[in-house]
């Protein structure tokens, strides 16, 4: 599995960091104000040296505690300048209290600091790589200094930038290169749902092999993610299941779901991110059939969904088709929702850090990977 040449790849936090953050657009206040800490501290160094020390800084600052960090008096700088865990330097300790506070007035004007941001961006997420600048971070950058913050020139913010998903830098042939946004995937399947169920190709066969394979079977607990109108539905009733809940981005999917199994006490639907959403109970199954190209991280929604499984539970993904089928589908119809099938192999690997993984299936028209918890 590829990833950017600049991420370490013998260094664990280095990868962690790579895979489940760098680039994944980020809009709430704390992880907001975390990493501008942490960049301002970065200036002249490694971003690898700070990240190693991400947890020792947590520590030494209270936990990022914002409004602790702004009454910091000598005594506290002074602890930190003789902590050997962080980064000792006076000058940057004394602009983390400075940048606090201006921080908390750009909050307190425009809301939140990415509502700050948007002033700037409107909301746009921005591709591009090999640059450490752009008329953006300086733009930025110039604002925050006529503010008062200190250590924010133009490269730094550009890190920043990066760093919290606005700008997107993955290189080409990284596996998170393919940018997504969330919104558009809602639109996009929003838009196709009252039509979903007349344009489902029927694969009865393929569905009835992945749950052959994954042995679904009378008394489970499934996790349908993406369930889209509720398709797999009459699979699971026919081996007899005890509950479904099936869980989609699409507001109108789950609408339509929802009318359509009204009279099924066993089966139920939430609008839901997969990726981050904490589900109301744990499952014997989990699967994600036919979705796995709509979602932009799937390291995380691969972690977030082993959360949410028993003991011994099993996670599923699927398509019914194979990789190059679905990318050229993906291409004619839903280009801008869609990133490419990662390899059966690389999912196997991202698989592997929370699942035994027992069935790696990759042929011409038919995909699946399947494996329990650990």
């Amino acid at each position: 599995m590829k990833r950017c040449k600049w991420c370490n790849e013998k260094n664990p936090l280095y990868v962690k960091y790579h895979d489940e953050e760098w680039g994944v657009l980020r809009t709430d206040d704390e992880y907001l104000y975390e990493m501008l800490i942490l960049e301002s501290f970065q200036a002249g160094l490694s971003w690898e040296c700070v990240l190693n020390k991400r947890e020792c800084f947590r520590e030494a600052f209270d936990d990022f505690d914002i409004d602790k960090i702004s009454n910091y008096g000598d005594t506290k700088i002074a602890e930190l300048s003789q902590n050997p865990k962080i980064i000792r330097n006076k000058l940057k300790i004394k602009a983390t209290i400075t940048n606090s506070k201006v921080f908390k007035d750009i909050v307190n004007e425009h809301g939140t600091f990415y509502d700050y941001l948007c002033t700037f961006t409107n909301g746009e997420i921005f591709q591009e790589a090999d640059l450490t600048h752009s008329p953006l971070s300086d733009k930025i950058s110039e604002d925050l200094i006529k503010r008062g913050m200190k250590f924010c020139g133009t490269v730094i913010i550009y890190s920043y930038l990066q760093a919290v998903g606005i700008i997107n830098s993955h290189e080409k042939d990284c596996f998170m290169n393919d940018r997504i946004e969330k919104s558009k995937v809602i639109d996009f399947f929003n838009e196709k749902a009252l039509q979903w169920d007349s344009i489902a190709v029927d694969c009865s066969d393929k569905i009835n092999r992945i749950m052959n394979t994954a042995n679904i079977s009378a008394g489970d607990v499934i996790l349908d993610v993406a369930c889209g109108t509720g398709i797999l539905v009459p699979f699971y009733l026919e081996r007899d299941v005890n509950e479904i809940l099936g869980t989609d981005i699409s507001d109108e999917m789950i609408k339509l779901a929802q009318e359509k199994f009204a009279d099924n006490r066993n089966v139920s639907f939430i609008r839901a991110d997969a990726e981050e959403t904490s589900f109301p109970r744990k499952y014997n199954h989990a699967i994600v059939f036919d979705a796995l190209p709509h979602f932009g991280n799937p390291i995380m929604l691969i972690k977030n969904l082993s959360k949410a499984l028993l003991p011994k539970g099993r996670l599923t993904v699927a398509h019914s088709m194979g990789a190059k089928q679905l990318d050229e589908l993906h291409k004619k119809a839903a280009p801008s929702v869609s990133r490419h099938l990662i390899p059966a192999q690389d999912l196997c690997e991202i698989m592997s850090k929370h699942f035994n993984v027992d069935t790696v299936i990759s042929e011409d028209d038919f995909y699946m990977v399947s494996g329990t918890i650990k």
